[in-house]
């Protein structure tokens, strides 16, 4: 009897301590992809990056930014290019960035749908606005889609397209399978003992 307490002891620790160091199943990653189509004739813009949220208020979308409640997005990476000629980097910005630009940093995600909602003006919880109106600003008007700005340079460098978001598959963590194996040895170290005992 006190072997299969030990048993369940083993196996129970393993769980506990892998569900200690694996991440919350509330917490996402997303790639971002947007690529204009060379509205201007200034080249082709594109925004690539990354984004990790959370639904803390669980009305199914993950939003950036302090417009409409707390921000759930815990980091937002992304990088401007533009193909004029070849690919030339442009910028890059994270999330602590974003959040001191003007116009207010906003973004909305909604997990049901798996979009970027993006059909409303910038400032609102249908839209987005990632970027900053010195440097370069990739934002919605209603009505008329996505805008790619380059303040910088004091013009309007792309438009159209749609930017996306595509979940990251989660990845197995390694620590969790060290573990795991750890206590499959435990466990089949105290069955021998039982083996032995009883034999």
């Amino acid at each position: 009897m006190l072997l299969n307490h030990r048993l369940l002891g083993v196996s129970l620790l393993t769980f506990v301590l892998g569900f200690g160091v694996s991440r919350p199943a509330s917490a996402l990653d997303f790639t971002l992809n947007w690529t204009g189509t060379d509205a201007f004739g200034n080249g082709i813009s594109s925004l690539t990056g990354t984004f990790t949220g959370t639904d803390l208020n669980s009305d199914g979308i993950i939003r950036g930014g302090t417009l409409f409640g707390a921000n759930e997005v815990t980091a937002f990476n992304v990088s401007f290019t533009n193909a004029n000629p070849g690919s030339v980097s442009l910028i890059s910005y994270n999330l602590g960035q974003l959040q001191s630009f003007s116009p207010a940093f906003n973004f909305n995600y909604d997990i049901t749908s798996s979009t970027v909602l993006q059909s409303g003006n910038a400032g609102d919880n249908n839209g987005f606005a990632i970027g900053d109106n010195s440097g370069y600003l990739l934002d919605t008007t209603l009505g008329s889609g996505i805008t790619f700005t380059d303040f910088a340079n004091s013009a309007a460098d792309d438009a159209g397209g749609t930017l996306t978001a595509t979940p990251v598959p989660f990845e197995f963590s390694p620590t969790l399978g060290l573990l795991a194996l750890g206590g499959w040895f435990g466990r089949k170290k105290v069955a021998n003992k039982i083996k032995a005992w009883r034999g």
